[in-house]
């Protein structure tokens, strides 16, 4: 696990060198959940044509449903929860299309979630429903949620020069931290996911 992440780390640094000085700026948006209280803001700062960093925040205020796993207890809950993201990630365009720092691009991504809250409620409704007192993972106050990093893979358009549509998919190793974690069920914190982002954008020349 810490050998991924440093991993991730070192190629971070390792596909800086060949950097030169012709910059240029993009601005994007992500659009997959937007209807769901789920808003994506980024920002890529182009260092030359082959070379890319961005850096995002997502705002995930979307409402959950939580399934216990006790076989005997059948009774889903819904509640709302408010977290931050923010993002940081390499791009190296492996397949330009004609143009400057666009078409097929590879590179790693770290990211941290922070817990901003959880509905006034939530406590007292699940012990309500479960007969328990909710684990600390569950009731836990704001602080660092989980911190991942994993390999973006996708494709950037580039229309009438400065209008954008991006593409990628994640592969994503998330690791619970502080009282989102147990060490006596480290297992159970640790985790892959895959997930695709689809942003519009815009290019300042």
């Amino acid at each position: 696990m810490k050998f991924y992440i440093l991993t991730t780390i070192a190629f971070f640094f390792i596909t800086l060198i060949p950097i030169q000085a012709q910059k240029k700026h993009e601005v994007k948006i992500g659009i997959n959940r937007i209807f769901k209280k789920e808003f994506n803001l980024f920002y890529e700062l182009i260092l030359n044509e082959k070379t890319g960093i961005e850096f995002g925040a997502n705002l995930d205020m979307r409402d959950r449903l939580f399934i216990t796993l006790n076989p005997g207890i059948n009774m889903p809950m819904r509640y709302s929860q408010t977290d931050l993201e923010l993002s940081f990630a390499m791009r190296r365009y492996v397949l330009l299309n004609n143009k400057y720092a666009n078409g097929l691009y590879l590179g790693p991504y770290l990211r941290m979630k922070y817990f901003l809250s959880l509905e006034e409620e939530f406590a007292d409704r699940y012990q309500e429903i479960y007969q328990q007192e909710p684990s600390p993972r569950r009731s836990a106050g704001p602080g660092i949620r989980s911190i991942d990093s994993g390999i973006n893979l996708g494709y950037k358009w580039i229309i009438r020069s400065n209008y954008i549509i991006d593409f990628h998919i994640s592969n994503t190793l998330n690791i619970a931290v502080g009282p989102f974690s147990s060490s006596a069920e480290i297992n159970k914190y640790v985790w892959n996911d895959v997930q695709g982002k689809i942003k519009f954008g815009y290019r300042f020349n």
